[in-house]
């Protein structure tokens, strides 16, 4: 028997209120779900190899919903997107914690504890742009699968114990904007692919055991602000190709075994406020300075250009490059050029004197 049209028409207006329900839970609980197991999992295995301190601050890591845990936070569906928990006091191994059950991870900073072994397999974080593992007791060498987190925009591994080269594979992260790894162990040489990080702000490879030249590459990094590459072993000479970096304001190479003049390309770097060239062993200029106290006090640094034996200058355009680079200077670490005197048998110039300056001449 055919049921009457009212009837009908109720019957579909609660089918069509009943699925726009049901569909508006379905959201909501998608929303708040629990992660997938294998997160949990993941972090609850490496919270108990932790030692028992460490697992008194993780004491919110309980249950299946790591997404109101501390440290934790949680992208739109759920998974989670940023691990922080710097300066927690943890310790125990990094290599506890499976990186590869996290694959939607954009922040990783677990900088400033105590946590120690080696770099853990984190080749699927493809979606990573922070990886902060600074001041740790880290050690083992950097992995090659380093290069595979193409969304990498800052990377800092400082004050650890890492060991062994820079791996060429670092060339691949051309979104990096600081790579910080100072205070390591780290050795070999700076390999050529450092030249195509093109967006690299900031380069800090200081207090390590690096040898050889710095790169030519080094040029291409038009972008730098800061290339800081003191206590070393580098040496050779400083590349002409440094006079490219023309954003530098801080460049620090002091404590290495770099010889040679300092290039003149040096004077393009308008930005620069800071320079620390000093422990190495660079040479140039003419050699005979003299220490000068002005009766009127100042005291000034005068230096002689070397004569031939028929008395004609030599090294004409040495002595005219210096002219141009000093007096083109305006760097708050440089000396300043306050005078220079042509003469037929002898010139002079006269600069600032510095007590304990930073160049040996």
């Amino acid at each position: 028997m055919p049921l009457p049209l009212k009837v009908l028409f109720f019957l579909n207006l609660v089918l069509v209120s009943s699925f726009n329900f049901i569909a508006s839970t379905a959201s909501s609980i998608s929303a708040t779900a629990p992660v997938g197991v294998t997160e949990v999992e993941a972090l609850l295995v490496w919270k108990a190899s932790l030692d028992k301190e460490s697992q008194s601050t993780l004491s919110s890591w309980v249950g299946t919903r790591p997404c109101t845990w501390i440290g934790i936070i949680c992208g739109s569906f759920g998974s989670i997107t940023h691990l922080n928990l710097s300066s927690s006091d943890l310790k125990g191994k990094l290599e506890g914690l499976n990186f590869s059950l996290f694959p939607n991870l954009t922040h990783v900073d677990l900088s400033i504890n105590s946590l120690y072994g080696s770099i853990p397999s984190i080749g699927n974080l493809i979606n990573l742009s922070v990886l902060y593992l600074y001041n740790n007791k880290l050690s083992g060498s950097i992995p090659q699968e380093i290069g595979l987190l193409r969304s990498l925009s800052s990377l800092a591994l400082s004050n650890n114990n890492f060991t062994g080269p820079i791996p060429a594979s670092i060339g691949n992260l051309t979104n990096l904007s600081v790579l910080n790894l100072y205070s390591n162990k780290l050795s070999g040489s700076i390999p050529q692919e450092i030249g195509l990080l093109r967006s690299l702000s900031s380069l800090t490879l200081s207090d390590n055991n690096f040898t050889g030249p710095i790169p030519a590459s080094i040029g291409n990094l038009t972008n730098l602000s800061v290339l800081n590459l003191y206590y070393n072993k580098l040496s050779s000479s400083i590349p002409q190709t440094i006079g490219l970096l023309r954003s530098l304001s801080s460049l620090a190479l002091s404590d290495n075994n770099f010889t040679g003049p300092i290039p003149a390309s040096i004077g393009n770097l308008t930005n620069l406020s800071i320079l620390y060239l000093y422990n190495n062993k660079l040479s140039g200029g003419h050699r005979h300075v003299y220490k000068v106290v002005m009766s009127s006090g100042p005291v000034v640094v005068v230096k002689k250009l070397h004569l031939s034996k028929d008395g004609v200058l030599t090294n004409v355009n040495a002595f005219q490059s210096e002219i141009v680079a000093l007096t083109n200077i305006r760097y708050r670490n440089i000396v300043k050029l306050y005078d220079f005197h042509p003469h037929a048998k002898h010139s002079f110039l006269a600069y600032e004197f510095i007590e304990k300056g930073s160049l040996r001449v």
